[in-house]
C-alpha cells in the first residue's frame, strides 16, 4: 500500500512565483549595471537564455535552473572584461526590493489550505537562500514553511537530492511521504534521485 503524502517541497521560481515577471526585470537591471554596451548586453542575454528586448526567458534558459555562480560564468564567457567579483558586487548592490515579485496565484490562500490539511511545507531553490527568504517575506508567506533552502545552504543544488533529504530529516518523514513540486527537470531528477537513495520517492512537475 502506498504511503500517504504528508509533506510538499516546492521549487520557488516558476512554481510559487511567475518566472518572467519576477526575474526578467532583475536580469535586465543586472546586465545594464554591468555594461552599457548594447552589443555586450545582447551577448550576455543570449548567454543565459534571456531576450534582452522583450525581458523574457527563452526555453532552456540557464536562469531557470542554474545557480548564481553558473550564471556568472556564462556572463563572463560573453563579456570577458567582467570578473566574478564584479558580478557579485553588482548583484549585492542591486536594490532587490525594487524588483517585482509576482506570485502565480493567491499563495496565502493556497498555502493556508495545505497547512489546514496537515501538510508540512518547504521551499528548495537554486537561488540564494537570502533571496528566497526575502521574497517569501515580501509576499507574506514565509510563516507557512517549515524549511527554506537555497543552493548556498549547505545541501547542494538541484538536481542533486540533498535538499530533499534535508527536508525529510527536518520534518521527520520518509521520502515516500514527500512530494517534490516544481517546473523543471532539475526538480524531477532531484525527487527521483532522493527516492532511489531512500528506496522510494514521489515527484511532480509541470514541464520536462
Amino acid at each position: 500500500m502506498q504511503n500517504q503524502i504528508k509533506a510538499l517541497l516546492f521549487d520557488k521560481d516558476g512554481t510559487l512565483f511567475d518566472f518572467d515577471a519576477t526575474w526578467g526585470d532583475w536580469c535586465q537591471r543586472v546586465i545594464c549595471a554591468l555594461t552599457d554596451d548594447p552589443s555586450l548586453q545582447m551577448a550576455m542575454g543570449d548567454a543565459c537564455g534571456f531576450d534582452f528586448r522583450t525581458k523574457k526567458f527563452v526555453a532552456g534558459s540557464i536562469i531557470v535552473t542554474a545557480t548564481s555562480k553558473e550564471i556568472a560564468e556564462a556572463w563572463i564567457a560573453a563579456n570577458p572584461a567582467l570578473t566574478a567579483d564584479d558580478i557579485g558586487r553588482c548583484i549585492k548592490n542591486l536594490d532587490f526590493s525594487a524588483v517585482a515579485v509576482t506570485p502565480v496565484c493567491d499563495l496565502p490562500a493556497v498555502l493556508s489550505n495545505l497547512r489546514q490539511l496537515g501538510y508540512r511545507l518547504g521551499v528548495a531553490t537554486n537561488d540564494d537562500e537570502a533571496n528566497a527568504l526575502s521574497q517569501l517575506k515580501r509576499t507574506g508567506v514565509i510563516d507557512f514553511f517549515d524549511f527554506v533552502v537555497g543552493y548556498d545552504s549547505g545541501h547542494g543544488a538541484k538536481p542533486q537530492p540533498g535538499m530533499l533529504l534535508a527536508f525529510g530529516e527536518k520534518v521527520g518523514l520518509k521520502m515516500s511521504e514527500i512530494a517534490m513540486v516544481g517546473d523543471s527537470a532539475h526538480d524531477l531528477i532531484a525527487g527521483s534521485t532522493a527516492c532511489l537513495l531512500c528506496g522510494r520517492a514521489y515527484g511532480t512537475g509541470n514541464q520536462g
